[in-house]
């Protein structure tokens, strides 16, 4: 315990003497401890928190799969490939209607 106390005095005393080397320590810390913060709030919202919802562990992901009639282009849904086959996410408002009627 005595060598961290004097580690902390002598790492105390050689900031004052170079005022920009503990402006650099300060601002390195409070990034570090910022950006730390902005992760696991993030993470806790998306991964950790449930979903606002009824029953969240009931909710399922709905993937069809076959040709498409309309050309899609990357960046609408989420199309993963399953046993070799590209599955779809994305639905015509008229197919989201249908599914939506038939849960009810």
């Amino acid at each position: 315990m005595t060598e961290l106390m004097r580690d902390l005095r002598y790492a105390f005393r050689i900031l004052l003497k170079h005022p920009s080397s503990a402006a650099i320590v300060v601002i390195t810390l409070a990034l570090g401890i910022g950006a730390n913060t902005a992760i696991f709030g993030l993470v806790d919202r998306i991964l950790l928190k449930s979903l606002p919802v009824r029953n969240p562990d009931e909710l399922r992901l709905v993937l069809w799969t076959g040709h498409s009639r309309i050309p899609m282009h990357g960046g609408s849904g989420y199309s993963p490939i399953l046993y070799g086959v590209q599955a779809h996410s994305s639905f015509s408002y008229a197919m989201c209607k249908l599914l939506a009627g038939s849960v009810s």
